[in-house]
């Protein structure tokens, strides 16, 4: 199971990741003595990255202090999240968050996090 870092600070277990294509926007212009329209290429504007985690954590108290880490995210900055391998995404907002079930068992307690972030540039 590869491991995934959130602004170098968070380590987990990674267990999907869903990354979106580029989504471009265009603006229409209309003037006078023009034939139609004229558009404006205004380039690459966000990309969708969904991510699926696993929270492993040898108590409830310490599992409830890693969400915490997470759910901090959710404040309206940008943030980096690199994949074991290489792979890094910058300048992603963190648009959603939904926490699964704990689980108990062997020696600790468990649970999975989806994740939905923006890449904004």
């Amino acid at each position: 199971m590869d491991k995934i870092t959130f602004d170098s600070r968070f380590t987990c277990h990674l267990m999907r990741v869903d990354v979106g294509a580029w989504q471009r926007d265009y603006a229409e212009r209309k003037a006078a003595g023009l034939n139609g329209s004229a558009v404006q290429h205004l380039g690459r504007r966000r990309r969708d990255i969904g991510v699926v985690v696993k929270l492993k954590e040898p108590s409830r108290a310490k599992l409830k202090n890693s969400l915490g880490i997470l759910r901090a995210m959710d404040d309206g900055g940008v943030h980096e999240i690199a994949i074991q391998g290489g792979t890094v995404y910058e300048d992603v907002l963190l648009e959603d968050f939904k926490v699964g079930d704990p689980v108990v068992g062997g020696s600790g307690v468990s649970c999975q996090v989806e994740i939905s972030f923006v890449q904004v540039r």
